[in-house]
């Protein structure tokens, strides 16, 4: 495979991570909204964490598409 077709899967993997690790969040999220401050602590540090990731993701696209 060429070396755009392996940044491609990257993106793709990257992304598969990210939306499994919000998917994993809805248990916290729930909690939150029933009023645990333990499960909107989580909840903040996932999102940021994910924020994060998207940023990066977002960055190696920018760059693929410079190529």
């Amino acid at each position: 495979p060429t070396n755009q077709h392996k940044e491609k899967k990257m993106i793709v993997e990257k992304l598969k991570v990210i939306m499994e690790e919000l998917a994993a969040a809805t248990e916290d999220a729930e909690k939150c909204e029933t009023g645990n401050a333990s499960a909107g602590r989580r909840l903040r540090k996932i999102s940021m964490n994910a924020i994060k990731e998207l940023k990066e993701l977002r960055a190696v696209i920018l760059e693929q598409s410079k190529q």
